[in-house]
């Protein structure tokens, strides 16, 4: 059936109540219709708000029984269901989807079990989705565990973004270290601003300036906003970098 139809289908029923028999009777009427459709493309809009509501409730459950769950997801988000997004979350965790269960669980502001999921996907070194939930609880401490076992195992944007979750200068001027010891200099580099480590960006432009790297030196210089060393570079150089 086409939009058209559908349109004219459900039109006729914008003004009845939500709740009475009749109301409930042209849900069911107007649901197949519905579920033919993403969510996301549904235009409800002639729909007083209850109704809209209700349809979008009665699509999550729809979608939720079909085993639909990201389309249900997107119902119970239009509905402001609470209970029903920690419903879906329980469901993506039972089948791995750790990521969008935290998802879930943040929007419906159900902290206990975004604790639990966090916890368990920290234990399954699932660092990515745990830190998402501690990012949420503020959990300093785990946070900093999570940054220091990434940090170890050279996962340095996890570790990058899990120690400036926390403003840690030290662990991250620390992970900024080791980045460049292992010549991961962009890691390296931005670890060093974000701390404000002036002193060791200038260190490591120096050390690429003394083994003939210019441009890189220049560029990291330019961060430092060193200028007597961007105007050397760029007036002594002979491979002179455009600036």
């Amino acid at each position: 059936m086409d939009d058209k139809v559908i349109k004219n289908n459900v039109l006729s029923h914008i003004n009845l109540d939500q709740g009475s028999p009749r109301s409930d009777h042209t849900v069911q009427k107007i649901l197949p219709n519905l579920l033919h459709k993403k969510v996301e493309d549904l235009d409800l809009s002639m729909f007083q708000e209850k109704m809209r509501y209700t349809l979008y409730n009665a699509l999550g459950e729809q979608h939720l029984r079909r085993g639909n769950l990201e389309q249900g997801e997107k119902s119970f988000i239009l509905s402001e269901n609470k209970p029903k997004l920690s419903e879906i979350g329980r469901e993506y965790v039972k089948i791995g989807f750790f990521e969008k269960a935290v998802e879930c669980f943040k929007m419906a502001g159900n902290m206990q079990e975004l604790r639990n999921i966090g916890e368990i996907c920290f234990t399954n070194r699932n660092f990515k989705a745990a830190m998402a939930v501690f990012k949420e609880l503020q959990a300093k401490e785990r946070l900093l565990l999570i940054g220091k076992e990434c940090m170890e195992k050279g996962k340095w944007e996890l570790a990058l973004e899990a120690f400036e979750a926390v403003g840690e200068v030290e662990q991250m001027n620390e992970l900024g270290d080791r980045a460049a010891d292992e010549r991961q200099l962009d890691y390296a580099v931005r670890a060093y601003k974000i701390s404000g480590a002036d002193d060791r960006l200038n260190s490591l432009a120096e050390g690429l300036l003394h083994a003939g790297d210019a441009k890189t030196a220049l560029e990291i210089y330019k961060i430092a906003e060193n200028d007597k060393m961007i105007a050397f570079i760029k007036n002594n150089m002979e491979d002179e970098p455009n600036a």
